[in-house]
């Protein structure tokens, strides 16, 4: 911050609120109103001029905080305070030391699992100082097995020849699976 008088005498400045002012620097400490005073007091040529005043409000940081859905499931994730509601809005900003809590409300046929990220485990409440995010996973609510790989099948075979082959099955969904059994089927095509 600078200012000159038409004199060539010395302006000072002086600050009062969320500020304080050294030399040219502004320096905001405080949320809330911020006026800056300069002074010009004149001299034994000069008279003093009138002091000139300027205020500014000085505001709370925002950070936004995004949500992610994961997984095969499906669901949704609010927020108190109010702002995410995702899968519509999955990104909002809020005020800095805001502690957001997020719910996970999975859909019929899905559970939910975890939260990654900013949160871990079942519950998630994220204080607000930096960007965060927060993936909420979900799983369907039965087992999903997949079909992971397959190794060693044959090319070709013939008929009555014997072959082995190694799959492995992964659970995809948020409850245990029971033993399973893969059947192959060959076909001349």
């Amino acid at each position: 911050m600078s200012a000159t008088a038409s004199s060539g005498l010395p302006v000072s400045f002086s600050a009062t609120g969320g500020c304080t002012v050294s030399g040219g620097t502004v320096t905001l400490t405080a949320v809330g109103t911020c006026t800056l005073t300069a002074s010009q007091p004149g001299d034994a040529t000069y008279v003093a001029a009138p002091d000139v005043a300027r205020s500014f409000n000085v505001a709370q940081p925002s950070y936004t905080l995004t949500v992610t859905l994961a997984g095969v499931g499906t669901g949704s994730v609010s927020s108190t305070p109010g702002g995410i509601s995702c899968p519509t809005a999955c990104a909002t900003a809020f005020v800095s030391g805001t502690v957001v809590t997020l719910t996970a409300t999975p859909a019929a046929g899905s559970l939910f699992m975890s939260w990654s990220g900013a949160c871990t485990g079942s519950s998630c409440s994220v204080t607000m100082s930096a960007a965060q995010s927060v993936t909420a996973t979900f799983s369907p609510n039965a087992p999903d097995l997949i079909e992971a790989s397959v190794s060693d099948p044959p090319a070709a075979a013939l008929p009555g020849a014997t072959f082995s082959a190694t799959d492995t099955v992964r659970n995809q969904g948020g409850v245990s699976a029971a033993t399973s059994t893969t059947r192959y089927y060959l076909s001349a095509d």
